[in-house]
């Protein structure tokens, strides 16, 4: 009887904790990192990439002599997360005039303040993208980046994480592992170089895909 009066007792308690919570617009659970920085950022946009497997390859053969190239860089004053095409495109430098024409689509696309462009999302189910156009034929393409980092000042030490598991691949192709070093004297980062050789004639699209974390794009050379 005794026991009975008591759980009466303790259901009537926790009544209006139940009713408060149940009005709330949303129930959340789970562990949230409440500081964090851009593409840390585990918030999910509309669009997505759905992702099945992941295959690697260590990258493709390409005409290094072929003297008609361009190269894309981006600014990367101020840190931003999940832009948009337009946003994209203000950031976008080419050496080659009247060459790069658009930003087709993008999902899962920032800038790493001080540092480059990244693309991608914490997940192994989605990819983040870019999809570029352009006024010329595409033959082989050069990607310059390295696994997401983040560096910050912890006591008197230099603390540095990265993205351990980062590929990129261009219009559907395996992706290409990058690696990630760092010089321990002067903590600069080492930028990998991810190479495609595009099977086709016509091509004025591509599209970069970052899975299943974050890279961070430096610079792209497009053989034309």
């Amino acid at each position: 009887m005794c026991h009975t009066d008591f759980m009466k007792k303790s259901l009537l308690l926790f009544a209006p904790l139940l009713i408060c919570l149940i009005s709330c617009d949303e129930l959340r659970f789970g562990y949230t990192k409440e500081e964090h920085s851009a593409g840390f950022d585990n918030g999910r946009s509309v669009t997505s990439e759905n992702v099945d497997k992941y295959t690697y390859f260590s990258g493709d053969t390409i005409d290094l002599n072929n003297p008609n190239v361009a190269h894309l860089t981006f600014d990367h004053e101020t840190a931003q997360s999940n832009m948009a095409k337009e946003e994209i495109a203000n950031l976008i430098h080419c050496d080659v005039d009247n060459f790069f024409n658009e930003v087709v689509e993008a999902s899962y696309v920032g800038v790493k303040q001080g540092v480059s462009l990244f693309i991608g999302v914490d997940s192994s189910y989605i990819d983040g993208y870019l999809t570029l156009s352009f006024n010329n034929n595409i033959k082989d393409i050069i990607i310059k980046a390295c696994p997401y980092y983040s560096d910050e000042i912890v006591g008197f030490t230099n603390k540095v994480e990265h993205d351990s598991l980062v590929g990129i691949s261009v219009n559907d192709s395996s992706y290409y592992k990058l690696n990630y070093s760092v010089n321990n004297e002067t903590n600069e980062v080492s930028y990998d170089e991810a190479c495609y050789h595009l099977n086709s004639d016509n091509v004025t699209q591509i599209k970069i895909k970052a899975g299943p974390q974050r890279a961070i794009i430096s610079e792209i050379s497009l053989y034309y």
